[in-house]
């Protein structure tokens, strides 16, 4: 255990649900999805508990949600289709919660070094974060380090 006296120089954030509110981008984009297979929509509520399962155990328990399994070969073809829907919109439907820009400029004043964390794909979380204008937050030779 480290003790509680121990120094913290390093604040890393969860991008989705720390950082920025993305439910809207992703609820939309995954009942695009299931409207695409003939499948009800799913409210937010719904979708919110299986936000944190990541790739494709949010596309599997999506569709055990609505009553439609999915086998272990449809899920990455599933998947790929859930980024394709998601990515243009993710922008309009992803912002940062209030205040959660200042906190990220008050980190960094102070010195300490910043990261984020997601089970999101690199490419979009990179896209993100420069949309957010946040990526000049890390060390000045390196930008913020996703992990």
């Amino acid at each position: 255990m480290i003790p509680l006296d121990t120094p913290i120089d390093t604040v890393i954030f969860d991008l989705d649900g720390a950082l920025a509110d993305s439910v809207g981008g992703i609820h939309l984009a995954l009942n695009r999805l299931l409207a695409s297979r003939g499948q009800r929509e799913l409210t937010a509520v719904e979708v919110i508990p299986l936000m944190s399962e990541g790739g494709g155990n949010f596309i599997t328990n999506a569709f055990e949600t609505v009553g439609a399994p999915v086998g272990d070969n449809e899920i990455r073809p599933l998947l790929h289709l859930f980024r394709d829907l998601h990515e243009p919109i993710s922008k309009t439907h992803c912002k940062l919660y209030p205040g959660a820009r200042q906190a990220v400029e008050w980190l960094h004043a102070q010195g300490y070094k910043l990261g984020i964390c997601t089970n999101k794909p690199i490419s979009p979380t990179r896209k993100l974060i420069r949309d957010f204008g946040l990526e000049t937050f890390g060390h000045p030779h390196q930008p913020v380090n996703f992990g």
